[in-house]
């Protein structure tokens, strides 16, 4: 039978394992669940006190926040910075547009959407570029007396 661990050695190895995290309700035994805090996102969950020592946990928020910024990063380079955690799919996080400069706001599931499309001429995401690149190619339509299909096809 394993060693009985107290509350003192319980909140020892918890803020030794787990630097980024607070732990919100206090040690009542191994199988029972405490609740957590991440610091960085808010983000607050119960876990058994057994599963965090036994296994290391990452906060599910940051880590789907983070495969969202590579796919982001590895299909338009430095071009947009996500500034912001996605907690559901509905929620919106501010996004920035560093050829313009503007920032607005996008669900994730736009975004993931946007990011798993394989147009090969892919939409701007930023919504100032994509209206700009709109009148440009209007205006260019409009001086050379083509049609969209005319403009298309040189």
């Amino acid at each position: 039978m394993p060693k009985r661990i107290t509350t003192t050695e319980f909140n020892k190895l918890f803020r030794e394992q787990y630097k980024d995290y607070v732990l919100l309700t206090p040690y009542s035994g191994y199988a029972k669940k405490v609740k957590i805090k991440h610091k960085d996102c808010g983000y607050t969950f119960s876990l058994t006190a057994s599963y965090l020592l036994k296994n290391t946990y990452q906060c599910k928020i940051c880590k789907h926040t983070k495969d969202v910024k590579d796919k982001l990063k590895n299909k338009y380079g430095n071009k947009y910075t996500l500034k912001g955690f996605f907690k559901n799919q509905k929620e919106y996080v501010p996004i920035t547009c560093h050829k313009c400069g503007y920032t607005w706001d996008i669900s994730i599931h736009s975004l993931v959407k946007r990011l798993n499309s394989n147009a090969k001429n892919h939409i701007e995401l930023c919504p100032q570029c994509r209206k700009h690149s709109y009148l440009f190619k209007k205006i260019c339509l409009a001086k050379n007396g083509l049609t969209n299909n005319e403009f298309l096809s040189k």
